[in-house]
């Protein structure tokens, strides 16, 4: 019978490769994760490491942080010229965010079977990764959440004046009604008025539906204006993630005001040429996230007997944090939070 040897887990990442390409099989394998797509297309700072692989994993990220003068109404002195300094605001970060998935493969339960270790390998690393890589967006929502700002747009019947914090607008209320492609007009408002550049919104079911119906009726002459509204700022739908972590929410987001960092401990070491400890009976070696771009991985496996043959116990860990850049000069951190629903009493 075949054991987990450094050939059966070289054919185990090449089996994990097929079983990936396979339309068939994929479906199996992939993740519900668009909020963190979201968020990873849209970050845009520089990052840099501080540390190497021994050591706590740091990172430097540089924030475009520039902001003009007001704007001046007299003659200027055309010799002297001073103006606000444009810099990047690098500030230092400790990844401490952690996500583990385990699994065990005990050679002596196929010893009459017609599966082999490496076929078994391949199934279960890709279902971890899966299950890994949905916490890991479920916890970038989550964190996202901590970072909103009040709403700097107050307009009448949308919020809650009076009745819950009415100097702050941390959350803006909006009555489930008036969820349709028009709200896109009211989104564009608070672009405005909050200065934010190139905003996205990240959504759960509020305009789940709306969207939906857009796109199927995009082509009739009764439903193109519907779609063209939806269409007027960059949309990202997470029903799964969103509802999971901030149910009834919808986030409005400054492209570049927060940022993405994934950083693995064993970068060069891989599933075909893994780091052999054999002092302690350990392979390790990194890997990265079929889902989420940037997202990676460390795998360790440890062997123990089991009666005649191995058991191998394998953890993949990841190390990953979502940062939120300096706040700008009206206050805002680049993040605001909706609520579908009327105002609490």
């Amino acid at each position: 019978m075949p054991t987990l040897t450094d050939t059966a887990l070289t054919a185990a990442y090449f089996l994990q490769e097929d079983k990936w390409k396979d339309a068939a099989r994929k479906s199996e394998y992939m993740a519900e994760v668009n909020a963190a797509l979201a968020l990873i297309e849209n970050t845009t700072a520089d990052i840099k490491d501080i540390s190497d692989s021994g050591k706590k994993r740091k990172v430097k990220i540089y924030w475009n942080k520039f902001t003009a003068a007001a704007a001046g109404t007299s003659e200027p002195d055309f010799c002297t010229i001073t103006g606000t300094e444009a810099d990047s605001d690098s500030q230092e970060y400790e990844i401490d965010t952690h996500v583990t998935g385990k699994f065990t493969l005990d050679e002596a339960q196929y010893e009459d079977n017609i599966l082999n270790p490496s076929e078994v390998f391949a199934d279960n690393m890709l279902k971890v990764l899966k299950t890994n890589d949905e916490k890991v967006a479920a916890t970038l929502v989550s964190k996202l959440d901590s970072f909103t700002s009040p709403n700097l747009y107050t307009t009448t019947g949308i919020g809650c004046p009076g009745v819950v914090s009415p100097e702050s607008w941390a959350t803006t209320w909006i009555p489930a009604h008036l969820w349709t492609p028009e709200l896109m007009h009211y989104f564009l408002n608070v672009k405005r008025i909050n200065k934010f550049a190139n905003p996205f919104l990240l959504d759960g079911k509020n305009l789940n539906a709306q969207l939906w119906q857009s796109m199927m009726n995009a082509a009739n002459a009764n439903g193109a204006g519907a779609a063209a509204m939806i269409k007027t700022i960059k949309y990202y739908e997470d029903l799964v993630n969103v509802e999971a972590v901030s149910p009834s929410k919808t986030f409005m987001v400054d492209r570049g005001s927060v940022a993405f960092v994934s950083r693995s401990r064993w970068t060069g070491a891989s599933q075909t040429a893994p780091i052999i400890e054999s002092e302690i009976g350990r392979k390790k070696y990194s890997i990265p996230s079929k889902n989420i771009p940037g997202m990676n991985y460390d795998v360790y496996i440890t062997t123990e007997c089991s009666g005649p043959f191995k058991k191998h116990n394998v953890l993949v860990h990841g190390m990953y944090g979502l940062y939120n850049g300096p706040a700008a000069t009206n206050g805002s951190t680049g993040v605001i939070e909706f609520k579908c629903g009327a105002c609490p009493s």
